[in-house]
């Protein structure tokens, strides 16, 4: 007897391993999990009662909650947003103050920062929601021994990693789409509110420029150092690229998980970004560039474990002084790790993805008998809504980039290397059920 969890990925270079990690945990654990695109969803009314673990519980996300409470399935929110803040009752507001949160079981918290924030907000919503401080196995990928799965001995030579976080200004969908996204999730509820939102592109836009102005700097300082710049993920990579195209040593890329590139990289170069956070847990030096500082509109814990510079001279300066191990990496270590404690579940000790599938076992979900009859099913059950959608699609085919796509060699590749540093040897099967939908079970 098997219970099924369906994990949902929204960002592939975000969250792809560490789904992998929880799958392959909760494989352990008698579970058969279903996991790939958010498309999943639209199936979930046909496919057995079993536990949703998805990424926010944010208003768009209201009706269907409700309907797959309806059907008889549980639901698991994790938000991937849920680290770090600039303020905590924005955060309420456009993520936690909606009815959707009626209609989750239990909330897992990076920390305890997030978990105070939501115990207040609940209680006009869902005052006995069940909330549990785990970390995040995003962190766990970072830690030893599980953070040599991203190890390539094939790059040599030093290697800055920036990192930028100005999708607000420099977004995907144009300049103008941070804002009409928020708008049109009901995120905006007053002009006050909607003016410090502008306000907050304005200052990304000249952070940006700053940025360019920084990356050319680097670039001809360190002609024979591999500078790596990758943006957020909603940021627009192309414009990036277009304004980096002399720069023969830059090279701008969303591939690849972020830990891939911190474990590669010598020091990394931030303003306001969790990257700053994940690559401290990997005893990476970290600089947090400043050269204008509005704290309205940046996140202070990045900031506060990170060596700062407030312009382009003196950051240049601590990247020589980094490089050549010149400053007091004991004392930057001690203090930043008493910050992170106090808002990270799981630095030390059991693994996230341990206590994630700890928390799963206890939603009380009935285990099925996975037959070769009801996987028949399931595999029938795509290959007929992929038949019905296919005119549409042929009519109007949906552009998805890579960010999207997940190829069954990828989850190979991702669930041969972390079996590898977490000693599990178990066989995983791994069958394709539609474009991007994958069915996991233990052989």
């Amino acid at each position: 007897m098997k219970k099924f969890l369906y994990l949902p990925i929204e960002s592939k270079v975000r969250e792809f391993d560490a789904k992998i990690l929880i799958a392959l945990e909760a494989l352990q654990n008698d579970y058969i999990v279903i996991i790939g695109s958010k498309s999943m969803m639209r199936y979930m009314k046909f496919l057995p009662k079993g536990i949703l673990f998805y990424k926010d519980s944010s208003a768009p996300m209201e009706q269907r909650f409700k309907n797959f409470k309806k059907i008889g399935h549980k639901i698991i929110v994790h938000d991937e947003e849920g680290f770090v803040q600039m303020n905590w009752d924005d955060y309420c507001k456009t993520r936690i103050n909606f009815d959707t949160l009626k209609y989750v079981d239990k909330y897992l918290c990076w920390g305890n920062e997030q978990f105070k924030a939501i115990e207040q907000a609940k209680i006009n919503i869902n005052k006995n929601l069940s909330m549990v401080k785990v970390g995040h196995p995003r962190i766990d990928l970072l830690r030893n021994p599980i953070r040599n799965y991203n190890f390539d001995k094939s790059i040599n030579g030093k290697m800055i990693l920036i990192n930028t976080k100005l999708g607000e200004y420099n977004h995907q969908k144009g300049e103008t789409a941070w804002i009409d996204i928020m708008k049109n999730h009901n995120m905006i509820q007053s002009e006050s509110f909607l003016k410090l939102k502008m306000e907050q592109v304005s200052y990304k836009k000249s952070l940006m420029e700053y940025y360019i102005n920084l990356i050319n700097s680097i670039s001809g300082k360190y002609k024979d150092c591999k500078i790596i710049l990758r943006p957020h993920p909603v940021e627009n990579v192309d414009k990036w690229k277009e304004l980096t195209r002399d720069l023969s040593n830059v090279i701008v890329t969303n591939e690849k998980p972020i830990g891939y590139w911190i474990h590669q990289s010598d020091l990394v170069i931030h303003t306001g970004c969790t990257t700053a956070l994940e690559a401290f847990i990997m005893d990476k030096p970290v600089i947090t560039f400043k050269p204008i500082d509005d704290k309205r509109f940046e996140v202070p814990l990045p900031d506060s474990i990170s060596l700062k510079a407030t312009n382009e001279e003196q950051c240049v300066e601590l990247i020589s002084k980094l490089m050549n191990n010149d400053y007091d990496y004991d004392t930057y270590k001690k203090n930043g790790n008493e910050i992170l404690c106090k808002n990270i579940e799981s630095l030390k000790g059991e693994f996230a993805y341990k206590k994630i599938v700890e928390e799963l076992d206890k939603l009380e979900v009935q285990p099925v008998n996975f037959s070769f009859i009801l996987q028949i099913k399931i595999k029938s059950l795509f290959l007929i809504q992929k038949i019905k959608s296919y005119a549409k699609k042929y009519l109007k085919p949906t552009p998805l980039n890579e960010n999207q796509v997940f190829h069954k060699n990828d989850i190979e590749l991702s669930v041969q290397n972390l079996q590898k540093v977490i000693d599990m040897q178990d066989y995983t099967i791994i069958d394709k059920l539609s474009d991007n939908i994958y069915m996991l079970w233990k052989k």
